[in-house]
């Protein structure tokens, strides 16, 4: 995941750069905004680190310098397309950049997202795409898939067995496809969350599988000090939804 503890920017000499480097960066109209943000929160339920400017930037920040490094920084650019997209000259600038960056490193960084059925612009006419116009939470699940790296046949197999109508369904799919807690976080991510909780002053306790736990008196007590902490967060959910997983499988069991 490459320890996404830290959001916001720094500056290295005279070159602005990012605090971590994020799985994907949102290029979308604002006119969307409302579908982007939805995505969003979607996406960072299942271990999906995301650069969204409102998310990340300062009062002060440059908005073009900003957006123009979080581009260039995050693994895939998703470009969420729908008329307003496509009508955009904000966001026609931001493809262009994320096509450059494409022929200039040699390997795929653009995830054309279909949000709205349009005729296909020439830049994704021969593209593959997540389609989000009909199935949102199949739409999450697929692109979930591809920035995690898990194996295309066994996450066609594993969806074929669920409606994934709720992320419930999109965890378990791509649970069955190997993601868990151990491939969301590797140990730089635990150790560099443990530094910040130090740094904060912040009491914390270890969990058997590795994690780290915090109660909810210090939940409430830190809550402001904890927004900040993206892999927290995603550990969080992940831990959150296991246990809900094993409460119906118990309950089940039961009847």
């Amino acid at each position: 995941m490459g320890t996404p503890v830290y959001r916001g920017f720094q500056n290295s000499g005279n070159r602005l750069e990012l605090k971590r480097r994020p799985d994907i960066f949102i290029s979308h109209s604002s006119a969307d905004k409302e579908f982007v943000e939805k995505l969003s929160h979607a996406l960072t339920k299942v271990g999906v680190d995301v650069w969204l400017d409102e998310w990340e930037m300062e009062v002060g920040d440059s908005l073009h310098r900003s957006l123009g490094v979080a581009l260039e920084e995050s693994r895939f650019v998703g470009l969420v397309i729908s008329p307003r997209f496509l009508g955009s000259d904000w966001c026609m600038e931001e493809l262009s950049q994320a096509l450059s960056r494409e022929r200039r490193q040699g390997a795929k960084v653009i995830l054309p997202l279909m949000y709205e059925k349009v005729t296909a612009p020439a830049f994704i006419e021969d593209r593959l795409y997540v389609d989000f116009s009909t199935e949102f939470f199949k739409g999450v699940a697929e692109l979930s898939r591809i920035v995690h790296g898990l194996n295309k046949a066994s996450f066609m197999r594993a969806v074929a067995k669920r409606d994934l109508g709720n992320i419930a369904e999109v965890w378990e799919a791509l649970e069955e496809c190997g993601w868990d807690l151990e491939s969301v976080f590797d140990p730089d991510d635990i150790k560099a969350l443990k530094q910040r909780l130090d740094e904060l002053r912040i009491p914390y306790e270890f969990e058997e599988n590795g994690s780290i736990a915090l109660t909810d008196d210090v939940i409430i007590k830190y809550g402001k000090k904890l927004e900040g902490l993206h892999v927290y967060q995603i550990m969080s959910e992940f831990l959150a939804h296991r246990e809900r997983v094993k409460e119906g499988k118990r309950g089940r069991r039961l009847k």
